[in-house]
């Protein structure tokens, strides 16, 4: 609208003095211009609010000013207030139903020790939500947003959480047994001492991750990126870890036993005093590994990559090993 009245300015009503006249509502085009500057809108978004900032993002030619407003009025529709959140958390600890919220906004509500087992929050946003020590068994949450919750001490055995952005959540000492967590996102959380055993950690990305303690027998963590992560005694016993990266991971104490560690990389790995008895190592790359004082008693490791790797001290009672490469100790 701006290029028009610069191109044809003639066609614009003008005041006596010659400066040209639009009749707008000062008020909307306030608020329109705060949204341009900082994206912020009207506190009070009424149906009639609504119309007219919409007919005014039309005048001025801008119609992502329109769909901002409409899209402000929808997540404000779902943000369920405290009394709403009071009667489902009421309803749901007295065992008379499930919560159901799907896509509802809970961001930085507290929910310490909620009754929420079953719950239906799948694309539910949660940012910032306390939901330390909450009963969140079997609960939905895919594709839910919790970045920065606070979700130590929680029990989510058994819950949904593919497609969830779990970015700076606070999962410490968190029970996530059996819990689905494929194409989660977990960029910067806290997972010391965490339970995950026989959760499915398909293709799951964690960089520099602090695992210590942390449970993972029987999980699944089939073709996952776990480099630089620490995980000093974690216990990671018959998991799946087939094509999965572990370049220099810290696992001193560690405990492997009866896993599937087939065709890992586990090059430059801090395996000090691990556990790997009957372990599948089959075409793994240890390249530099260092397994001083490790147990592999009956592992295979047929075809695996073992240049520079460190044994000293190490147990090989009746371990299956032959092909080109042959273990060295610097």
């Amino acid at each position: 609208l701006l290029a028009e009245l610069a191109d044809d300015a003639n066609n614009f009503p003008r005041w006596r003095d010659d400066r040209i006249f639009v009749n707008r509502s000062a008020p909307r085009v306030v608020a329109m211009l705060q949204w341009i500057k900082h994206g912020e809108l009207p506190g009070m978004l009424d149906e009639e609010t609504v119309n007219q900032l919409c007919e005014e993002g039309s005048f001025w030619k801008l119609p992502e000013f329109a769909n901002a407003v409409r899209d402000e009025v929808a997540k404000r529709a779902r943000r369920v207030s405290p009394e709403q959140l009071t009667q489902y958390l009421a309803i749901s600890g007295r065992g008379m139903g499930r919560v159901a919220l799907p896509e509802a906004d809970l961001s930085d509500r507290y929910l310490a020790g909620a009754q929420l087992n079953r719950a239906m929050l799948c694309g539910a946003t949660l940012r910032r939500a306390n939901l330390q020590y909450a009963q969140l068994a079997g609960a939905d949450l895919s594709n839910a947003k919790l970045e920065g919750c606070r979700l130590r001490g929680a029990n989510l055995r058994g819950a949904n959480l593919e497609g969830a952005d779990l970015s700076h959540a606070d999962l410490q000492g968190a029970n996530l047994a059996g819990a689905r967590l494929k194409g989660a996102v977990l960029t910067k959380a806290v997972l010391l001492g965490i339970n995950l055993s026989k959760a499915d950690l398909t293709d799951l990305q964690l960089h520099s991750h602090d695992l210590h303690d942390a449970v993972l027998t029987g999980a699944t963590l089939t073709g996952a990126r776990l480099d630089d992560v620490k995980m000093d005694r974690a216990r990671l016993d018959k998991a799946k870890l087939e094509k999965a990266t572990l370049v220099r991971v810290q696992a001193v104490d560690s405990v492997w036993t009866g896993a599937n560690l087939h065709d890992i990389k586990l090059e430059d790995a801090n395996l000090v005093r691990a556990r790997l008895d009957e372990v599948d190592l089959r075409a793994s790359n240890l390249t530099a590994a260092r397994l001083n004082g490790a147990s592999l008693q009956r592992a295979d490791l047929r075809r695996a990559s073992l240049v520079s790797v460190v044994l000293d001290d190490a147990n090989l009672t009746e371990v299956v090993l032959e092909g080109p490469t042959s273990p060295t100790a610097p």
